[in-house]
């Protein structure tokens, strides 16, 4: 039976199971910028979703932390280290001192990973499994909501560190955020370097009067793009100047969200991504330039997805690329 999740946990309790149901998100603009402490504006999508629960348990033999997933190339993984490359060595170490306590009282952990979606869509499929995991341990520490403690975000921060290098946390938090919302979600995200707590809050579109707005339709490449390596790439060459372009589009649209200014910001997204040289070498991306498409492409920049202000079906000759729309309530 799961309980309530939002009460602090007991060590000492006989067993305990959170489920979590975690939503995809995209960084539309922004990237790379947010690590200079600028602005970002990303998107929750609530119909692609990673849903994981975690179940402590009492045992007459040693204690153990295990992870199950068909998604993992090992459907079952023992973690019996916090030191080492590993995922979720990374994703746990913050919480050695739970899971040593958990140990002494004779407690397993069990991870399920029970639904996702394909990394390739750069969607933030290990970020929902960093934020579940960091919500569920957090509740073995205090009753305060992990979005409002420093505690969590320090906790999250040593995670990335350890996993990618570095990172905003802006997918982590944001999942979080929108974990219970039944519909897409725009969001602003800025986290400086000094604040310990980001900022964030959901975001008002300014549109003609209709039911639903249509805020562009995303593509897949079918590439997965590897934000450790994006990340290093980006720190080795230092590309501070196309950062500060990426934050200076996020600041214009915040200060006016419309959606009739989609077209020319994402054309001037795509000019810097150009100018980085991030952008795969494919077919579809050379399909759509020659047909005067605007698109420009997501997170990192070297695959994932491309996202289109246009509607999807004006991009039937790209049927077999398109993954969403994203419609706004």
């Amino acid at each position: 039976m799961l309980k309530d999740c939002s009460a602090i946990k007991a060590f000492d309790a006989e067993a305990l199971s959170c489920r979590y149901s975690m939503p995809g998100k995209a960084l539309l603009f922004g990237e790379y910028g947010l690590l200079l402490g600028l602005p970002g504006v990303a998107v929750t999508f609530s119909d692609f979703r990673v849903e994981v629960s975690c179940t402590v348990q009492g045992t007459d033999t040693s204690p153990v932390i295990r992870v199950h997933s068909a998604f993992l190339k090992e459907k079952i993984l023992i973690v019996d280290s916090f030191e080492g490359a590993d995922f979720f060595q990374g994703v746990l170490a913050p919480y050695e001192d739970v899971l040593i306590k958990l140990r002494k009282n004779k407690k397993d952990l069990t991870i399920a990973v029970e639904k996702s979606f394909p990394p390739h869509l750069g969607f933030g499929s290990s970020s929902a499994l960093l934020a579940s995991i960091h919500a569920f341990l957090f509740g073995y520490l205090c009753n305060d909501p992990p979005l409002a403690s420093s505690l969590f975000f320090q906790r999250l921060r040593e995670s990335l560190n350890r996993i990618q290098g570095t990172g905003s946390g802006y997918d982590a938090t944001l999942q979080l955020a929108a974990k219970d919302l039944s519909s897409p979600q725009l969001w602003m995200y800025k986290r400086t370097h000094d604040a310990v707590l980001p900022e964030f809050c959901p975001i008002t579109v300014q549109h003609a009067p209709q039911e639903h707005v249509h805020f562009g339709t995303i593509l897949g490449t079918y590439l997965y793009a590897e934000t450790k390596a994006a990340l290093k790439k980006f720190s080795e060459e230092k590309c501070f100047s196309h950062a500060r372009a990426h934050g200076a589009l996020a600041e214009s649209f915040l200060k006016d969200p419309n959606v009739a200014h989609l077209s020319p910001l994402i054309a001037q997204a795509h000019s810097i991504q150009q100018q980085q040289g991030i952008l795969p070498d494919m077919d579809l991306i050379q399909n759509l330039r020659q047909e005067n498409i605007p698109f420009k492409s997501l997170g990192a920049g070297f695959g994932d997805c491309l996202w289109s202000p246009w509607k999807a079906c004006q991009l039937q000759a790209f049927q077999d690329h398109i993954i969403t729309e994203i419609i706004l309530p």
